[in-house]
């Protein structure tokens, strides 16, 4: 990664929580691993002061735990914090499909759901467990983006980012990954039908589904 050093302070503390985020999203960061923030500083060539605002930034988005005279760790989830993840996630998201289905126009916006939906449905019929996992979370930006809310878009992009930290270890049954397959066709049917509530019922059921599914990845 290139040096924030140079960067304004309120830019350069967003860009390490950004960095810190993409590490999670993408598997380098674990559950429990811990992060030094002076190793941090000198990897991203940053004070450590700006590190630590990051932290503690992160430690109120809930997604790390500062731990006194430790440092800090990628914050593990609990099936507390997976529920309310899911009930916040399906709320947002049904409205997200609801405006989907109501600004939907033109033949790029239809075009752009419907690649994000086959590119998932193929990972899903091929058994593509991996594949399933980034393509599912493309298919949910796609829809978030095409309500054109870019609060709801922000708000609910911000959710997705720990639940990253269970689907990496998740393994989907063949059953499973059909019925969410089964879920994104009738949630896109919707929205190309311009329903809204339809749409909405959709995809707080799909999300529904998909928080039961991770519900089994935590301990009780």
């Amino acid at each position: 990664m290139a040096p924030l050093a140079r960067s304004a302070p309120g830019l350069a503390v967003n860009t390490v929580a950004d960095y810190i985020k993409n590490g999670i999203r993408a598997g380098k960061l674990a559950p429990g691993q811990r992060l030094v923030a002076s190793e941090l500083a000198a990897d991203l060539e940053v004070s450590l002061g700006v590190v630590r605002e990051a932290l503690s930034l992160l430690d109120g988005a809930g997604l790390i735990e500062l731990l006194p005279n430790r440092g800090a760790q990628i914050r593990p989830l609990s099936r507390d914090d997976v529920r309310q993840i899911f009930e916040l996630r399906e709320a947002l998201e049904g409205q997200a499909a609801a405006l989907a289905a109501r600004n939907l126009q033109g033949m790029k916006a239809r075009q752009t759901l419907m690649d994000a939906f086959k590119k998932a449905d193929k990972a899903a019929a091929t058994g593509d467990v991996v594949g399933y996992r980034s393509t599912n979370a493309a298919f949910h930006q796609t829809i978030l983006a095409l309500a054109n809310n870019p609060r709801l878009l922000e708000m609910a992009s911000e959710l997705t980012v720990p639940i990253y930290q269970l689907q990496l270890s998740m393994l989907l049954n063949d059953g499973e990954l059909k019925t969410a397959a089964n879920g994104h066709r009738r949630i896109v049917d919707a929205i190309f039908a311009g329903d809204e509530d339809r749409a909405r019922a959709e995809m707080q059921q799909h999300v529904r589904v998909s928080g039961a599914v991770m519900m089994r990845l935590v301990e009780g």
